[in-house]
């Protein structure tokens, strides 16, 4: 299955390609690319075609996983939640990162939690961007990945590099279904990180019947092509710099508003197989999984729902490490769809993490079933559901027959 979507993936990109917006200037945000990808991409009005000639250089120039310093099997605490839950006053507090991420960063020391991203607070100012890694740095000696919006953030990213290349820049350069996502400082921040040779970590993340299609094998497929075309971007402009395969593909819940929805089985079955297209191709990775949808219990720590889902996530990615994934994100702390961090959470987690690695827990992870409807590689494509989704639906898979058919099943 990994081998298919990758072929196909592949196939996508030069059959179907990428959007490009005129209204949005898209072509004209990727003209640096342009000029150096030459005769390897082709481009018409609306759409940018890659060609397998140059998805393949890119996968030969990329740096492997045995270059990244972080091993596989590693987890840690990352994303950047908007509130931190106040458990004595039991109130949700705007984070500060003098203090919660101070904290945090303490907790992850302590505990030898093998990576880190700030965990929580605002991101787009050029305070937070450079307060976070001064923060992080002061109290963590481990790998670290910062978000950064602004030309301060980027160069403290430089400064710190030079000091400890034990770290890397984070950019959402794609929108869900394969769209660039030319809105605020994302392209012209990745441009500067790829300038000053930072390592890249590219985030993908369609949501499951919504932006995303309604099967496992779908999900894994639309986030992996998005991940080859900002590969693809960044080897172009600067060959040979470590680029991280973080496709972050979300599960959803239909019957909750279509809410993203952590704890599922069906998230961490996508975000599992997707580590391991990773693999087969032995690229650097860091996936989701082990977080939750469910709220904060104003008298315990967790819920009884939130303990079971998070330990369920657990069971599956240690079952899963025969399989050789690499890194895994959202391990702890995280509460309310990943916008709340609990951090009495995330010491608890780890804890629970710690049980299932002892005792050798595991829960049984289906295998990927192929989704021929997906784009029909051996039939006319323009009929398959990508296709139609694209130029019929404008995008959003949730009315197509493909998708109410599948979202049945799993509700």
């Amino acid at each position: 299955m990994v081998t298919k979507v990758h072929e196909e993936a592949c196939f996508a990109l030069e059959n179907i390609g990428i959007e490009i917006n005129e209204k949005r200037k898209d072509k004209e945000t990727l003209q640096p690319f342009l000029e150096k990808a030459k005769n390897m991409v082709l481009c018409s009005s609306e759409r940018i075609y890659f060609t397998r000639e140059l998805i393949d250089w890119a996968l030969e120039k990329t740096p492997k996983r045995s270059q990244f310093p972080v091993p596989e099997g590693s987890w840690g605490g990352g994303g950047t939640a908007s509130w931190v839950y106040n458990h004595e006053k039991n109130i949700w507090e705007l984070p500060d990162v003098n203090t919660h991420v101070r904290e945090i960063m303490q907790i992850a020391e302590e505990y030898k939690i093998p990576f880190m991203f700030r965990g929580v607070g605002p991101q787009h100012n050029a305070y937070e961007d450079t307060k976070q890694i001064e923060v992080m740095r002061e109290h963590y000696s481990g790998f670290c990945y910062f978000y950064v919006a602004t030309d301060e953030g980027v160069a403290a990213c430089k400064k710190e590099y030079r000091r400890n290349p034990n770290m890397a820049t984070t950019h959402s350069i794609m929108n869900s279904p394969l769209r660039m996502n030319n809105v605020g400082p994302n392209w012209p921040v990745f441009y500067r990180c790829v300038e000053e040779k930072l390592p890249i970590y590219l985030v993908t993340m369609p949501q499951l019947f919504v932006n995303g299609p309604g099967t496992v094998y779908g999900m894994v497929l639309v986030s992996h092509i998005e991940f080859l075309a900002g590969l693809c971007i960044t080897q172009v402009l600067q060959p040979g710099l470590m680029t991280i395969h973080a496709g972050f593909p979300q599960g959803t819940n239909p019957l909750d508003g279509y809410n993203t929805d952590h704890g599922s089985i069906i998230h961490n079955e996508i975000n599992i197989n997707l580590a391991d297209v990773a693999t087969y191709l032995d690229l650097p990775a860091i996936q989701d999984g082990c977080s939750t949808s469910g709220a904060v219990d104003e008298f315990e720590i967790m819920s009884s729902e939130t303990k079971s889902e998070t330990i369920r996530g657990y069971k599956m990615w240690n079952g899963a490490r025969k399989r050789r994934w690499h890194q895994c994100r959202h391990f702890v702390g995280f509460d309310n769809y990943q916008i709340l961090y609990s951090i009495p959470r995330m010491q608890n987690d780890f804890q629970a993490w710690k049980t299932v690695i002892k005792n050798n827990l595991t829960h049984n992870i289906a295998d990927m079933k192929y989704d021929p409807e997906m784009l029909m590689v051996d039939d006319d494509f323009s009929q398959s559901v990508l296709y139609q989704c694209i130029h019929s639906y404008g995008g959003n898979f949730m009315n197509m027959n493909h998708t109410l058919k599948h979202q049945h099943i799993i509700i």
